[in-house]
């Protein structure tokens, strides 16, 4: 299942043009690999801090993921 955290990913990955593999070369992974972690909501802590920077998003918004 996927979770409200990879469903925020994927949604504003899509609503700006971001591209697995783009993403997955901030992460320093292969396209395949942040795939899976995305699937399987299995992202570090650093991770999270490199797509939420990427992403642009909010304080707000980090602190409401990251308590899901």
């Amino acid at each position: 299942m996927i979770s409200d955290l990879s469903k925020y990913i994927i949604a504003e990955m899509y609503g700006q043009d971001i591209s697995q593999e783009e993403m997955g070369m901030h992460l320093g992974i292969t396209q395949s690999t942040f795939s899976y972690r995305l699937k399987h909501n299995a992202f570090s802590y650093g991770d999270l801090l490199t797509i939420f920077s990427v992403l642009g998003t909010s304080d707000d918004m980090k602190v409401k993921l990251m308590t899901l």
